[in-house]
């Protein structure tokens, strides 16, 4: 599901794979990984012009540290920059 309006409201769907269903339902648990996997998602969600919504839960930050990191270095390399939001 693309961001969409809908009844005043603006509904940011969470991107998928997120972080529960690489490590537990596929296995993937290799921060360069995931690091590509995101990398991938973001660059397809810049060219289309929407927004990407990562989840990752608490008790995985440990293992998706490297990943995070890496996604957030490349979308601040992106010309037209990104905004890119934290939960402050």
């Amino acid at each position: 599901m693309l961001t969409r309006f809908k009844d005043g409201f603006i509904e940011i769907p969470v991107s998928i794979p997120d972080d529960e269903a690489m490590v537990e339902r596929l296995g993937i648990t290799q921060g360069k990984d995931i690091s590509a996997i995101w990398g991938d998602i973001l660059q397809k969600t810049y060219d289309r012009g929407d927004l990407l919504t990562l989840q990752l839960h608490p008790e995985r930050i440990s293992l998706c540290e490297t990943a995070l990191n890496d996604t957030v270095k490349q979308s601040r390399r992106f010309d037209p920059p990104v905004w890119v939001a934290t939960l402050r």
